[in-house]
């Protein structure tokens, strides 16, 4: 599925794409308000859930804390807004390592 630059995973099920579909409409929600701004760049937005996301790091050894918000990978060096609720940044990060 893609609105504008938002792009979802081949895997993604209808409910899914249905519900993102209505969230890219709704002009206050914080992932609406993305969406549009990636409709001006050249790379698109590409939501994943977090078991693809960990699929990324096959083969390496997670750094800690792992896959994490964003947020929460090194809150004390950079506060931001969601500091103390990473979860609502909706972005993972992680770095992982080759054994």
């Amino acid at each position: 599925m893609s609105c504008g630059r938002v792009q979802t995973y081949d895997g993604a099920s209808s409910e899914t794409l249905a519900q993102l579909a209505r969230l890219y409409e709704e002009t206050t929600h914080p992932l609406a308000q993305l969406a549009r701004l990636y409709e001006e760049t050249t790379h698109p937005l590409v939501l994943r859930p977090r078991a693809t996301v960990e699929d990324f790091f096959a083969g390496f050894a997670l750094v800690e804390p792992g896959l994490v918000f964003a947020p929460a990978w090194r809150p004390d060096r950079s506060p931001s807004p969601f500091t103390n609720e990473p979860e609502r940044a909706a972005v993972l990060a992680g770095v992982g390592r080759k054994p």
